[in-house]
């Protein structure tokens, strides 16, 4: 198809992509056994990491010079590499959520990126009756593609963490 045949493939799809369009690349998963400073008791500590694309990762091609569509995020992603939490053990959990804009488009004429919002939970998982896993929420206004790095630290009782199977 030739470079040009190639760069224009890479446009029509870009093109196609909207804020909806969440590309999930994780990190490794830390998980570690700490205590509670204020009780002595144990806890499990899962640190979640990884980076978020909407609108599909910049290419180092001349289609990145192309303006990506202006969007409004607003998304609930499950994270892949969650632990199944039992939904019963995890009212006394922590959880804490942090994020960064990574890279966002923009162009001559101005325009923005603004993470306006990003957090995560423990939600009901629906394809593990009785289960809970991490899902974050993400807020966001910018010119796609858009990149945002995330970190969760999730600090629960062991026996809330469902061993891995397998």
């Amino acid at each position: 198809m030739g470079i040009f045949g190639d760069i224009k493939q890479s446009v029509d799809a870009a093109r196609a992509m909207s804020g909806g369009d969440a590309d999930l690349r994780a990190s490794q998963r830390v998980d570690s056994l700490i205590v509670d400073p204020a009780t002595g008791s144990h806890r499990h500590r899962s640190d979640y990491a990884g980076t978020i694309w909407f609108g599909g990762q910049p290419q180092i091609t001349g289609a990145n010079a192309l303006p990506g569509a202006s969007e409004t995020i607003e998304q609930a992603i499950p994270l892949p590499d969650s632990h199944p939490y039992v939904a019963d053990r995890v009212s006394a959990a922590v959880v804490q959520a942090s994020g960064a804009l990574l890279s966002a488009r923009a162009t001559s004429a101005g325009g923005s990126a603004q993470l306006m919002d990003l957090d995560a939970v423990l939600e009901s998982d629906s394809e593990r009756p009785g289960s809970a896993r991490v899902v974050l929420r993400v807020g966001a206004v910018a010119m796609l593609p858009l990149g945002i790095s995330y970190r969760v630290i999730v600090i629960s009782d062991p026996e809330a963490v469902t061993p891995a199977s397998g």
